[in-house]
């Protein structure tokens, strides 16, 4: 009877032993699970402020520039991004930068800015970003203008088509690229710099 009561409690050990590293697993995974699902939940309420507030801009009837500027606005509020900035489509399929939102760092010069006050940065970026003219198929901007496919960069500091720029301000760990189409006709492309 004492045997068979050994046995049984060290049958009862065993099999402890062996379902609980199954039971933990599965409840990392519950974790796991449950944090996706609120970063996917943030990720929906992102989209959907930002198509609203798109929505009312246009239900506003507000002219391009005012739109482009609010897209590159929610774009960074939506996401809590660094900077956007919104390369329109121009003559020749080339593009040009007709909104910027915050220190966006430009896609094809390595600038250095001085240590000025925010707001002149900004201003001084965004007259580097309306002069210049991009290629169709320069820089991931003109492949994103070029092909109409949207671009995700998560390690854009090891990744060689991002520029680089010696100012800390203008470094950038990820960036999206992404294109504006209407009636399937490329209207630009948004560009949005270290979302959150």
């Amino acid at each position: 009877m004492l045997t068979e009561a050994l046995l049984f409690a060290c049958g009862v050990l065993v099999g402890a032993a062996l379902i609980w590293p199954l039971l933990s697993k599965a409840k990392r995974e519950n974790v796991e699970l449950d944090e996706e699902k609120q970063l996917i939940e943030q990720e929906k309420k992102s989209v959907d402020n930002f198509m609203h507030n798109l929505v009312t801009a246009i239900g506003e009837g507000v002219e391009r520039g005012e739109l482009f500027r609010r897209i590159a606005h929610t774009a960074v509020q939506s996401t809590g991004a660094m900077s956007a900035c919104v390369y329109e489509r121009v003559e020749h399929g080339k593009l040009r930068g007709a909104a910027v939102e915050g220190l966006f760092p430009p896609q094809r010069r390595q600038i250095r800015l001085d240590d000025e006050s925010t707001s002149t940065r900004a201003r001084f970026l965004e007259k580097i970003l309306r002069s210049e003219i991009l290629e169709s198929g320069e820089g991931v901007v003109g492949e994103v203008a070029r092909t109409g496919k949207p671009v995700i960069i998560q390690d854009a500091v090891n990744d060689p088509r991002v520029p680089r720029h010696a100012d800390p301000a203008l470094a950038v760990r990820s960036i999206i690229f992404s294109p504006m189409q209407f009636n399937d006709q490329l209207i630009g492309v948004l560009v949005v710099v270290n979302p959150a």
